[in-house]
């Protein structure tokens, strides 16, 4: 696993926890699309890994949408909830 994605993983994961240590009842966040994927089609990786970072701080994935950003490149809104 690259840098940037390890980077983007541990970022998740520890602004997950700390909502999670403060006893808040909704995490949202923004995912990104990766820039050194190729194509459009099947799996970003990036965005699974990150889902189950937050997931594995007790979040459950309740809400998830896609948009693009300023450039047009997809993004995700996600919104979770304690498990």
């Amino acid at each position: 696993m690259g840098w940037i994605k390890n980077n983007k993983v541990a970022m998740m994961r520890g602004d997950a926890g700390k909502a999670r240590a403060e006893g808040r009842m909704v995490f949202a966040c923004k995912l990104n699309y990766p820039a050194l994927k190729p194509d459009l089609s099947g799996e970003i990786v990036d965005w699974s890994m990150m889902i189950e970072a937050v997931e594995s701080e007790g979040w459950t994935l309740v809400n998830f949408a896609g948009g693009s950003d300023k450039q047009g490149r997809p993004e995700a809104l996600c919104l979770f909830r304690p498990s």
